[in-house]
């Protein structure tokens, strides 16, 4: 091993100056048609959501109101996205054109999250593609030298606020720890290996308590 990656792995390439860094890797207008589509879906009469409403987190499509202590006063939509041929029939009926919507723009979406991959491996110092066929939390892929960022919105309290987040997951199965590409004897396991579904399981009950939810996963030297 050498003394350069004992100093940590290559630095993220620098964008800052690059003014379409971000810009058009979605369509503005369909940005905006998609959260026009959302709020229309929020606004629909009760009975045309009641069939889709289901507290069991393993359905493809639900709609449910939480039910958390510290109480967020929020109604949420979920549904899987990609392959869109397995989940877009689970999708809302309703709008009419939620669909065609929603899927052309999980589709941008997608090559969106592929390219910014890409980028994750060239800081890393890994091959393009490294995290294509399984996408993992990259906390712990990366031995923390990557850390997701605190989610914090300002709310009103006369106005709704519709957030459309994505989310990229790995099969339940998938063993995640952190990469041998990226250990030494200098840069030592900060976490135990895991499956997404241990991960899952716990993850709700740690954010609620207000607890780090990868704080169960470090390794105690």
């Amino acid at each position: 091993m050498g003394s350069e990656f004992c100093r940590g792995p290559p630095p993220f390439p620098d964008r800052k100056d690059d003014d379409n860094f971000f810009n058009g890797r979605v369509s503005e207008k369909l940005l905006h048609e998609v959260l026009d589509v959302a709020n229309e879906f929020f606004e629909l009469p009760d009975k045309d959501k009641v069939s889709i409403y289901s507290e069991d987190p393993t359905k493809r499509c639900r709609i449910d109101y939480g039910r958390e202590k510290t109480h967020y006063w929020r109604d949420t939509l979920r549904h899987s996205c990609h392959p869109l041929q397995e989940h877009i029939q689970f999708w809302p009926e309703k709008p009419p054109h939620y669909r065609e919507v929603v899927g052309s723009y999980s589709k941008e979406v997608m090559e969106l999250i592929s390219w910014l991959l890409d980028l994750i491996c060239e800081g890393l110092g890994l091959a393009s593609g490294y995290f294509r066929d399984e996408l993992s939390p990259f906390q712990i892929m990366s031995n923390g030298e990557l850390h997701s960022a605190e989610h914090r919105v300002v709310t009103h309290k006369n106005t709704a606020r519709t957030t459309i987040a994505t989310f990229i997951c790995p099969s339940s199965d998938c063993k995640i720890g952190p990469l041998k590409a990226l250990l030494s004897d200098c840069n030592n396991p900060l976490y135990r290996e895991f499956t997404y579904r241990d991960f899952i399981s716990t993850y709700t009950t740690d954010t609620h308590a207000r607890v780090p939810p990868l704080d169960r996963y470090k390794i105690e030297y």
